[in-house]
Order: structure tokens, then C-alpha cells, then sequence
């Protein structure tokens, strides 16, 4: 009869695997408390912002949302400009970069083009990445937007006044939706190529 001892491979093995399911379990619980807390913090945030716009929402109701009126001075306030303008220009951004995105995801990862000019594509692509946002967002501002409002209405749209920079909202809308979309463009090869 062969006597198994406490220190032979077979003990070992067990309470390894033993160790191993005791860690498993435990690394279960802790991520299950991590997400448990953080739809916790989620929810406290929406409680907090909400008790702190009830007064507002109270004076103001659901005309906030539907009225385009922005005067301090006789206290009315709507945001419907701000939400329409969101909209529009955050469509304009996807509609463009989407697809363009997606050319170049292909183009990177598959065998179109000699590897020297995929690899040079996406060279391109990172360094798009790599300004930041407040940047691209200036050079919409200072650049793009004057160019838009050039091309689309002559020389004569661009003043020295910063609100008369674009009077024209569908060439604002147009250029904060390009601006958007060189933004959101360095994003879409990298998610779509995985």
C-alpha cells in the first residue's frame, strides 16, 4: 500500500489548485464590489447633480429645452441652440469620419497598398492622435472655420469681430462638424482594425 505523505507532488497539486480557486473567488468578489461601487458613484453623482438643478428645474420646467432665449439681465434660459447645434454638428462629424475612418482601418490592415505606404498611413494617423484636442479645437476655430467661411461665402464674411468670424450657422455647423471629425478620425482605425 503506497502512503501518500504531506509533502508528495499529489498534496502539492491539490493545494495549489486549491490556492489558485481560494485567489479565483477572491478576484471574483473584488470585481463585483468594483462594479457594484462604481454603478454606486454613477448613481450618488446623478442624485447630487439633480438635487442641485431641482431649484433651477423648478423655475424653469421643460421650457429650458424648447426655448432658443439666453438673456441674463431678465433671468430666461433655454438651450435649445446649444442642443441643436450639438446634434447637428456631432452628425456632420460621424458622417465624415465614420467612413473615412473605416477606408483607412481597411487600408491598414489588409494587403491594398505596399507595406511601405500602410505603414506611413498609419504613421499619419498616430500623429493625428497625438495633438490634443484643444488644439485641433483652436484650429478649427482659427483656421477652418475662416477657410469654410471663405470658400462658401467670399471674403467679405470674415470680420474682426470674434461673434462675426462666421455669420453664416450652416458654415459654423460645418466647421465645428470637420473640426469634430479630425478629432474623432485618429479613434476609428485603431477600434475598427481590431
Amino acid at each position: 500500500m503506497v502512503e501518500l505523505s504531506d509533502r508528495s507532488p499529489l498534496s502539492e497539486n491539490l493545494t495549489v489548485a486549491d490556492r489558485d480557486r481560494g485567489l479565483d473567488a477572491a478576484f471574483t468578489w473584488l470585481v463585483r464590489i468594483l462594479a457594484t461601487s462604481t454603478i454606486a458613484i454613477l448613481v450618488w453623482m446623478g442624485w447630487v447633480i439633480g438635487k442641485q438643478a431641482w431649484p433651477a428645474i423648478q423655475q424653469f420646467g421643460l421650457s429650458f429645452f424648447t426655448s432658443q432665449d439666453w438673456d441674463i439681465g431678465s433671468v430666461t434660459f433655454g438651450a435649445l441652440t446649444y442642443i441643436y447645434g450639438t446634434i447637428v454638428s456631432s452628425t456632420i462629424a460621424l458622417l465624415i469620419a465614420v467612413p473615412v475612418g473605416l477606408a483607412i482601418a481597411l487600408i491598414t490592415s489588409e494587403n491594398f497598398l505596399p507595406p511601405q505606404v500602410r505603414s506611413s498611413l498609419a504613421f499619419v494617423v498616430e500623429l493625428i492622435a497625438a495633438i490634443p484636442s484643444v488644439i485641433v479645437g483652436l484650429w478649427g476655430i482659427f483656421v477652418l472655420l475662416p477657410c469654410c467661411c471663405r470658400s462658401a461665402f467670399g471674403s467679405t464674411a470674415i470680420s474682426a469681430g470674434f461673434r462675426n468670424l462666421a455669420p453664416n450657422r450652416l458654415a459654423r455647423l460645418a466647421a465645428c462638424g470637420l473640426d469634430l471629425a479630425v478629432m474623432t478620425l485618429p479613434r476609428w482605425p485603431r477600434s475598427l482594425a481590431k
